[in-house]
C-alpha cells in the first residue's frame, strides 16, 4: 500500500453488512488513486430515516435516497492538485493527511434498489461507495459530459478492485 489509509465504517441499522468487503474494496481504491500519504475516509450506514433527515436538510430533496456524501473539501482543491479526476494529465500526491469526509448510505433503500435492478446487494453497495467516494472528490453528475465522466470511472475502479456478482447488462 502506498498510503496509510483510514476507513471507518459504521453500521448503524438492523441490515447486516460485509464491513471487511467493503473496508477492502476503499483501501484498493485509495491506494490505487494514491492521493495522500494518509487518507482518512468514514462510511455510515443508516437507517431510512435518517438518510431522509440528511437529504431533506442539506440537499433539499424530498424522502430518502441511497448515497448521500459530505466531502470535507471543495471540487476546486481536488481539481487543482488531482486533474486526472477531471480528465487532466496532473496528479501531485500531498505530503500529508486528507480528511475526505463521510458517505451515508441507506441499506433498506439499496437492497429494494437492488431487487429492481436485478442486481446483487453488496454488489450495488459497491457501486454506492464507489459514486460516494468520487462525489467525496469532487465529481459530480449534474450535465451530461461530467455524468459519463464519473460514470466511466466508477466502471473502471470497480472492475480493476472489485468482483462484481451480477451485471447490470
Amino acid at each position: 500500500m502506498s498510503s496509510n489509509i483510514i476507513i471507518q465504517i459504521i453500521n448503524e441499522t438492523i441490515t447486516p453488512i460485509d464491513s471487511e468487503l467493503f473496508k477492502e474494496l476503499l483501501e484498493k481504491i485509495l491506494d490505487k488513486l494514491d492521493l495522500a500519504e494518509t487518507v482518512e475516509l468514514y462510511v455510515n450506514f443508516v437507517e431510512e430515516k435518517q438518510i431522509t433527515e440528511l437529504n431533506e436538510t442539506y440537499l433539499n430533496h424530498e424522502g430518502p435516497t441511497d448515497v448521500l456524501s459530505f466531502p470535507i473539501e471543495s471540487f476546486d482543491f481536488y481539481e487543482t492538485k488531482f486533474g486526472f479526476l477531471v480528465g487532466k494529465n496532473f496528479h501531485y500526491k500531498l505530503d500529508g493527511h486528507l480528511l475526505l469526509g463521510d458517505i451515508y448510505i441507506c441499506p433498506e433503500f439499496v437492497a429494494v434498489q437492488a431487487k429492481k435492478l436485478n442486481v446483487d446487494f453488496n454488489d450495488e453497495i459497491a457501486l454506492l461507495l464507489v459514486h460516494g467516494l468520487l462525489h467525496l472528490l469532487g465529481l459530480d453528475h449534474e450535465v451530461d459530459d461530467e455524468a459519463e465522466f464519473m460514470e466511466h470511472l466508477e466502471e473502471e475502479l470497480l472492475k480493476s478492485c472489485f468482483q462484481m456478482k451480477t451485471s447490470k447488462n
